[in-house]
């Protein structure tokens, strides 16, 4: 992880809004790993509620109609709360479809996770809105909570 060269991906079961820890130590630490890389080295990857299930999540605090939304919320946290603002240009973030199982208080993938970034529609966004569809290898994983991602 200390080559700059490689590319990584961060993958946790959590996102801001949600204050936790699992949502805020990735992101910091996907931010850290991006700032010695070029733009789009390091892509951290969260889960993608639907908006209907979101408010339980989320509270008032942010309902997001699409992914790219969401993207843009977490770059602009990154960026104003965190005061990361070069590392916020040069993170990607992707989503993968999960599901928040209200007994267990967490979030768990439905589908496809890392064996996704492999298909030709795979989605990363920049912290301006745009989007970097394809394929996309990274030479390593980082895995939060990899209990809830089997």
């Amino acid at each position: 992880l200390r080559d700059a060269s490689k590319t990584i991906l961060v993958m946790t079961t959590a996102s801001v809004p949600w204050l936790t820890g699992t949502a805020i130590n990735p992101l910091l630490r996907a931010a850290h790993l991006a700032a010695a890389r070029p733009p789009g080295a390091v892509t951290l990857y969260l889960p993608w509620l639907e908006p209907d299930e979101q408010q339980e999540i989320y509270g008032a605090t942010a309902r997001f109609e699409d992914k790219r939304a969401h993207a843009a919320f977490v770059a602009t946290w990154l960026r104003e709360t965190a005061g990361l603002v070069d590392e916020a240009a040069k993170l990607r973030v992707a989503f993968y479809d999960a599901h928040y199982h209200r007994p267990q208080g967490s979030i768990y993938p439905m589908g496809r996770t890392v064996e996704a970034l492999d298909r030709p529609d795979f989605e990363r966004y920049d912290d301006r809105g745009g989007v970097e569809r394809g394929a996309w290898a990274p030479d390593a994983v980082v895995l939060e909570e990899p209990e809830h991602l089997n």
